[in-house]
């Protein structure tokens, strides 16, 4: 046998180099990879296929030239610029495939070790192309293709397409569609700067600033427990039981499982916050026409979902977010450096750091009911049976995440798999998460489930705030942490808040200066904390008080400069 061996491959699609801002899906994806740096592979895409009996190693080298000339994505170069990141699509070069020989009783062994060996590896974005193929042999004869992408050149659904494409042209089948009819990254990045791309840019934007001045700024402003080591934490559940009761409610709602799903993962993530509404950030797949349902480019991009649990029922609970999630889904395309530039002087305005820490994503892919599961046929103990055979689920532990609470729902035969990956000095069993939402649903699939009752049933139970803790009207803060974040935007010790009458919280700061400057550095200096706000007001004093530390003696010292620090004042 040869063993460990390259392959190198010509490709030559003709024309220019061709360099353009990233789509709004990419943009999605770059910043969290540039943020987990030398951690990215995370992101990367992977996948396994089986190969067609008799395929010949030259065959299956042409169909990857083939397939990577007609796809610009999949030579292309990411790179930042003083205009931002950019794509540099390249007409030609070389493409590398790992070639791995092996006996038959090696082939699984040895197929999982390249497939590691290439999706372990971080991508080079502005050296190497954003896709790596291996092609593991036995006696000479292809029998496998391992394909691992950057999530910014693929998504789950492109890697599909492109795994359909191989063996399309494997079978001696013709591309669809010709490589001139392609909608490539670069024609989605052209379109989103036209008129007509700012307009729903723009829509989704307004959108998101009405829902973000409605909603909690944070779903954790609690005091953190000790985490786990690693801190985060990822458990599934799968569960045939939960199939039956989502079917069931989705039934007699005439709604989707997925809303089920999403008003069940509400409710827990509002239990443990100890509020009545929930927010949450929605994955929304943007694959809504022909066009971009075959786009070889990540489209996916976060939707904002909030909701108030209010009165009623958990049934009437689901049918709401049926209609939040449409919402929250439609208003998911926009441009994404824009968004983000929206939710900063949003939260300046409002003075808080939005902490949208929390997801939901579904990714069956429109898949939203089961073949095999007819939830009207079950009764309730045919369900308690089949909770007895649910099986849990490791997935994975980190020491590094960017969120606090990430619900996703996927598919398995006759089954629902639901899995959370969770902070856990914030929510520190996710199987409890799990398990209550499926105790959950599987009561209201079968008696009405009055919302009153629904935290009870997750055995979830709310944050334990103490007396260092005030409430105020988006949620709570700890006055000590305002001062703390006071001194260090002031730069001074001599700081107090204090909470006036009608519930607006007051800062007294001893010095001079612009207060638009210190409300801008007090806003700048909440990242990451879930424990303070800015306050509604700044006095800046000539001096602390000489006798008593509270708000008649602080006021007594006398105001030079007031002011919000907000826009208006």
């Amino acid at each position: 046998m040869d063993g460990d061996r390259q392959v190198q491959v010509g490709i030559d699609a003709g024309g220019e180099p061709v360099t353009a801002a990233l789509t709004w899906g990419q943009q999605a994806i770059w910043k969290p990879i540039q943020w987990y740096g030398d951690q990215s592979s995370y992101f990367n895409m992977a996948t396994m296929c089986e190969l067609p009996d008799g395929t010949e190693l030259a065959a299956l080298l042409d169909v990857l030239r083939r397939l990577t000339e007609a796809h610009q994505g999949l030579r292309t170069h990411y790179v930042n610029s003083d205009d931002g990141p950019r794509q540099q699509v390249q007409p030609a070069g070389t493409l590398t495939v790992e070639l791995r020989d092996c006996e038959r009783e090696q082939l699984e062994e040895t197929a999982a070790g390249l497939f590691d060996e290439l999706r372990l590896r971080c991508f080079d974005h502005a050296r190497e192309w954003p896709v790596r193929f291996g092609v593991v042999r036995v006696a000479g004869q292809p029998l496998r293709l391992v394909i691992v992408a950057s999530h910014v050149c693929l998504d789950s659904r492109s890697m599909r397409l492109v795994t359909d494409e191989i063996t399309a042209m494997l079978e001696g089948k013709p591309a669809d569609p010709g490589p001139e009819d392609r909608w490539q990254a670069v024609d989605e990045a052209n379109y989103q700067q036209t008129p007509a791309g700012s307009r729903r840019s723009a829509a989704a934007l307004d959108f998101w600033q009405r829902t973000l001045t409605s909603m909690p700024h944070t779903m954790f402003d609690f005091a953190p427990a000790p985490p786990a080591t690693p801190r985060f934490q990822s458990l599934g559940l799968k569960s045939a039981a939960l199939a039956v009761a989502a079917d069931r409610l989705a039934t007699a709602g005439r709604i989707s499982t997925s809303s089920v799903l999403l008003a069940g993962a509400a409710v827990a993530l509002a239990t443990i916050s100890g509020r009545d509404s929930s927010a949450l950030q929605l994955i929304v797949g943007n694959r809504h026409d022909d066009l971009r349902q075959r786009l070889l480019a990540p489209t996916s991009q976060n939707g904002m979902f909030h909701i108030d649990l209010g009165d009623g029922d958990f049934a009437g609970l689901a049918r709401r977010c049926y209609r939040g999630g449409l919402d929250a889904y439609r208003f998911g395309y926009y441009d994404t450096a824009a968004l983000d530039e929206m939710i900063a002087s949003t939260g300046l305005q409002q003075g808080v750091r939005h902490d949208l820490a929390a997801y939901f994503n579904d990714i069956r892919g429109g898949q939203d009911r089961w073949d095999e599961i007819d939830g009207a046929t079950f009764t309730r103990a045919d369900v308690e049976r089949l909770r007895e055979q649910g099986e849990e689920v490791v997935i994975g532990a980190w020491d590094v995440q960017d969120c606090k609470f990430f619900f996703n729902v996927d598919r398995a035969p006759g089954q629902c798999l639901i899995s959370v990956l969770t902070d856990t000095a914030y929510v520190p069993s996710p199987m409890a998460v799990l398990r209550g939402v499926e105790n959950l649903l599987i009561e209201a699939a079968y008696r009405p489930v009055a919302l009153a009752e629904a935290a009870d049933l997750t055995g979830l139970r709310p944050a334990v705030r103490g007396e260092d803790w005030w409430p105020i009207e988006s949620g709570w803060i700890r006055p000590q942490a305002m001062v703390e974040v006071l001194r260090a935007a002031a730069g001074t010790q001599d700081v107090a808040v204090f909470r006036a009458a009608d519930g607006r919280l007051l800062a007294f700061v001893v010095g001079d200066g612009e207060v638009d400057a210190l409300h801008r550095r007090v806003v700048e200096l909440l990242e990451d904390r879930t424990d303070a706000v800015a306050p509604h007001q700044y006095h800046l004093c000539p001096r602390r008080p000489e006798a008593g530390d509270d708000l008649d003696a602080w006021s007594a010292v006398g105001v030079t400069r007031s002011g919000s620090g907000r826009i208006d004042g």
